[in-house]
């Protein structure tokens, strides 16, 4: 006998609606559950942790004479591990170190994080009181620097002298005076190369 009305689906009624919302819910709770197992979420933690900030790194005098002290002074935020090299070794994030060094030294001073972020920063002390027996009589490369050996570079001095050598320069610095003369340093990866300004003097200080 039809009575004229049809049996609702289960899940047009509101029980079954219910249900249905409840066991969606699980199922997204599930796969965030099983997201977070996988370490899902903590890469995204790291990739917004702050690499180390290096808020100050200087050497105060910069200049010294020979067997005077300059002091190092630092200043690091964010980091689990602060080292200097030149045999220093791991320090605080914040301090000060005397150093009397006995050549002209660039200083490197490295912060890591716990995500293993680098940061480093340089300073230099340079140390005055050089000696001409400290340098050698050179005469300027003659070649053509156009055509140098394959891993050579021309240094090429304000003065016009040129040194080829097996190297990467990567900046200059002033090395003071001798005997009235300027002494003119071009920093390499391998070493440093001092020139007298007017001469054919020259030395080489691997670092």
């Amino acid at each position: 006998m039809n009575d004229g009305s049809e049996k609702k689906s289960f899940w047009v009624t509101l029980p079954g609606i219910l249900t249905g919302i409840a066991a969606i819910i699980t199922a997204v709770a599930g796969l965030l559950l099983i997201l977070h197992q996988v370490g899902f979420f903590e890469k995204d933690d790291i990739e917004t942790v702050e690499a180390p900030k290096i808020e100050l790194f200087s050497a105060s005098p910069a200049r010294v004479n020979r067997g005077e002290f300059s002091t190092l002074s630092w200043h690091v935020s964010d980091a689990t591990n602060v080292t200097l090299d030149s045999g220093i070794g791991g320090v605080p994030l914040a301090g000060s170190k005397s150093v009397a060094p006995s050549k002209s030294t660039t200083y490197t001073l490295s912060a890591k994080n716990e995500t293993g972020r680098s940061v480093y920063a340089t300073t230099e002390v340079i140390v005055n009181g050089e000696s001409p027996e400290e340098f050698s009589q050179q005469r300027s490369y003659a070649g053509d620097c156009s055509k140098r050996p394959e891993g050579s570079v021309c240094i090429s001095y304000e003065d016009g002298y040129v040194w080829l050598v097996n190297d990467a320069i990567i900046g200059w610095r002033g090395g003071g005076t001798l005997q009235g003369k300027k002494i003119v340093v071009a920093r390499g990866r391998r070493a440093d190369y001092h020139h007298i300004l007017g001469t054919q003097l020259v030395k080489k200080m691997p670092k």
